[in-house]
């Protein structure tokens, strides 16, 4: 007999196990308890249309998939990005790079470089609790990409990362994780580096032991280093 809450059931069980098995970890993405998922996959609480299309929508999948019998896990929701709306529950996030205003450069006192949108580059899709619970949000979360080879073997010259933007860069308003990695300028010259704090300074290191340590202190902080935030993602084509 075609019983459609124990298809709903089944394919409910097939998309924990795709998302690690925790059923705890699985009710805390649906915004649920994890009584209430064990409950639904029990039969002890009713699996309608209603619950169904809402775990469809928090998970971006098509309405009614979980209605479908299958073997697999049901499919993630295609989209075309820029030519589509973002599914609910999920993020589009540009592409940027520093640019100077006309004329300036990062050691004319007062003159700051504002990141400006890459055209040509397409958005990444993020899910909302992925950046919430890494405390990130639209409005202070974008993407850049990493020059040169001082970073590898940990990052490589077109990787792209994921940067938690701070308000104000001046160093003396940034609070320093020692040994994480930030996009800065020194010297009007944009760095993906690992900072960390000395007495009266900041100490800029390369993962690639050919570049040496830099000890900026004092006046010097301020005057030729802007903080603009620290690396919480990275990824790369291979």
């Amino acid at each position: 007999m075609y019983d459609l809450s124990e298809i709903r059931r089944a394919n409910l069980r097939a998309l924990i196990e795709k998302e690690g098995g925790s059923q705890a970890a699985f009710a805390r993405k649906l915004g649920k308890s994890p009584q209430q998922i064990n409950s639904m996959l029990k039969g002890q609480k009713a699996f309608g249309a209603s619950i169904a299309r809402e775990i469809e929508s928090k998970l971006g999948l098509f309405p009614g998939q979980l209605d479908k019998e299958s073997s697999a896990a049901p499919c993630v929701r295609g989209f075309l990005v820029g030519e589509e709306p973002v599914p609910a529950g999920y993020v589009a996030i540009p592409e940027y790079q520093l640019r100077f205003s006309a004329g300036g450069d990062g050691n004319v006192p007062g003159s700051e470089p504002e990141w400006e949108i890459v055209n040509d580059s397409t958005p990444a899709i993020y899910r909302d609790d992925f950046l919430t619970s890494r405390g990130l949000t639209q409005n202070n979360t974008m993407r850049a990409k990493v020059n040169g080879d001082s970073m590898e073997p940990f990052l490589f010259k077109n990787d792209t990362i994921l940067i938690k933007c701070f308000s104000d860069p001046h160093p003396c308003n940034v609070h320093i994780h020692d040994g994480d990695i930030y996009a800065l300028l020194v010297d009007g010259e944009y760095r993906v580096k690992r900072l960390s704090k000395v007495k009266n300074g900041i100490r800029i290191s390369s993962d690639n032991p050919e570049y040496k340590d830099e000890i900026y202190t004092g006046d010097e902080v301020d005057d030729k280093i802007r903080i603009y935030g620290r690396v919480v993602e990275l990824s790369r084509t291979l």
